[in-house]
């Protein structure tokens, strides 16, 4: 668990740096806002046509004081079928919007089923995909959102399944109690373990980025406001329509100079 833990903290410490330099690529206020739990992962993926992938990861949920609860490790095996071919290793944010997507995770085994899209590279070395899909298991199903960020090149729209299942031995291992279940872990009363603080220091700078980055928005936009209140667009010098954005030079995509 302890390297799950880990992985999950740079995944997260990876989107805190992409929030900082671009908060446009950041996850949407709206998908987060009242989030239940994140599933954070990281999946190698290959083949053409037919595609395999296979990765490991955890589940934290939200608890309703707003602290977090303990991990639990997951595993995810699954195929995809369609047009494409490549290779690639993601990370992956799954955003749990609501009590019945945790539950799902509850189970010790769930199935998703999602219609994926990736493209090779963007700008730099990060390619970044999201996309919905709909888990079922014992425990009940649900609708989650997923954030990723590729770390290779993979082409192509395809249909995707997957089965996530509880790694119960790793549970197990890290917690010390045979009879702790998922359930448990994430919407019991499990104390937070000192080995996941790492992970909960990388969630609380997240979060509050995050928060920043769409409070900092809402400014820009209120002084856009502002401007254009003061310089009406009969005192601009218009370029193509009637406003002024004053961080980029344009507003609603039509460009205008100061008066």
């Amino acid at each position: 668990m302890e390297h799950e833990i880990y992985k999950a903290s740079n995944t997260l410490r990876s989107y805190f740096q992409i929030t900082k330099l671009n908060p446009d690529r950041s996850i949407p206020m709206a998908v987060l806002k009242g989030v239940k739990g994140l599933a954070i992962m990281t999946v190698a993926k290959a083949g053409v046509l037919l595609a395999y992938k296979m990765g490991t990861g955890l589940v934290i949920a939200k608890r309703p004081d707003g602290s977090w609860s303990a991990p639990s490790a997951i595993l995810s095996v699954g195929l995809g079928w369609g047009a494409q071919i490549g290779g690639e290793l993601m990370d992956y944010i799954i955003v749990l919007h609501d009590y019945r997507a945790v539950k799902t995770f509850c189970s010790r085994m769930h199935f998703s089923l999602g219609a994926g899209c990736s493209a090779a590279a963007a700008a730099g070395h990060v390619g970044r995909v999201v996309e919905a899909d709909v888990r079922a298991g014992d425990r009940g199903s649900g609708m989650c959102y997923t954030y990723s960020c590729s770390k290779g090149a993979f082409v192509g729209v395809s249909l995707e399944g997957n089965v996530v299942a509880t790694r119960m031995d790793i549970n197990l291992q890290f917690y010390g109690d045979p009879y702790l279940t998922t359930w448990d872990i994430l919407l019991g009363t499990k104390d937070q373990p000192k080995a996941a603080e790492p992970l909960y220091a990388a969630l609380n700078d997240l979060f509050s980025t995050m928060y920043g980055a769409n409070l900092r928005s809402l400014q820009y936009r209120m002084r856009d406001l502002l401007i254009v209140s003061l310089f009406p667009s009969s005192l601009c010098k218009k370029k193509a329509c009637f406003s002024w954005d004053c961080q980029l030079g344009f507003f609603n995509g039509d460009q205008y100079t100061r008066p």
